[in-house]
């Protein structure tokens, strides 16, 4: 079954290479034309959850609530798409499960992307969100779960709030987290395993998000004192994805980072319909209580 589900995805994206290639001459407008497919959360999503979408700041942020009883503990998804596109019903669908698995409540903040925004506008949005949302509402349990520009944003995310001094979440588990958005010397083999990412598509994101300053450390959370901070940090890495040697890379860098490298597995996997995928989540969901 797994093959047939990474076969499927593979013709869908890599139809999706083939339309890129259609608008050379014009990539943003090529990668916007994406943007239909961004979905609003809809009830039967978030079964056995209280949801609400949030106007803030001109923006939404979703909420998941946990009927059962007040929860002190709370999940912050930070959906991943370049910076450019999201989230999609399957980060509402991952976060639901985990909320109704570990009594948490859950967030996902629908943060500035580009090409209308850049970093300094997602960080802003962010801030703001988190000290209205996570402090203000009296949260003991804060985690941080992302994958791909969520993940690189949920660690360069917790560098601000350090150096902000304000508190930071417990836990932070990253899935083929973009921390190096300066990155190019990508794997030719890698190149032609992963079926998500186009090298030019993510430099132009990189640029357009990074505002030119590629090794910013909120931006690249690679060249931050990760070090410094207090949460204890999980990244994990399919072996199938060029952002392969770089993730490792980064969590080599740093003695508190704890990498799992997962055999076959695609960029992003963690949102998709793996059996491995519903596993890492349990096991996630196990630390949350």
């Amino acid at each position: 079954m797994k093959f047939i589900i990474i076969q499927a995805l593979k013709t869908y994206f890599n139809l999706r290479k083939l339309r890129g290639s259609i608008f050379k001459r014009d990539l943003e407008k090529s990668l916007l034309g994406f943007r239909k497919y961004n979905i609003s959360p809809e009830h039967r999503i978030v079964k056995k959850l209280k949801f609400s979408n949030i106007p803030f700041n001109n923006r939404n942020v979703y909420f998941l609530k946990n009927n059962k009883t007040k929860s002190n503990s709370v999940v912050i998804w930070f959906f991943g798409g370049q910076y450019l596109l999201g989230p999609f019903k399957e980060h509402f669908k991952s976060l639901s499960y985990l909320c109704t698995q570990s009594n948490c409540d859950g967030f996902i903040p629908d943060y500035p992307k580009i090409p209308e925004h850049n970093w300094e506008d997602t960080y802003a949005f962010i801030l703001d969100f988190y000290k209205n949302f996570i402090i203000n509402n009296g949260y003991k349990n804060i985690y941080f779960i992302g994958e791909s520009a969520g993940g690189g944003l949920s660690l360069g995310l917790c560098l601000a709030l350090k150096k902000l001094k304000i508190p930071g979440p417990q836990k932070i588990f990253a899935f083929s987290p973009w921390v190096d958005l300066s990155y190019h010397k990508f794997d030719s083999e890698l190149k032609k395993k992963d079926f998500m990412l186009v090298e030019k598509s993510i430099q132009f994101c990189a640029q357009k998000y990074s505002n030119g300053d590629l090794k910013n450390d909120f931006v690249s959370p690679f060249y931050g004192d990760i070090e410094a901070l207090d949460a204890k940090i999980r990244c994990y890495v399919g072996t199938e994805e060029l952002l392969l040697n770089i993730v490792t890379e980064f969590s080599n860098k740093y003695e508190n980072i704890e990498l799992e490298i997962v055999k076959a597995m695609p960029h992003a996997f963690i949102i998709m319909p793996f059996s491995e995928s519903k596993q890492f989540l349990y096991r996630i969901s196990r630390e949350l209580l």
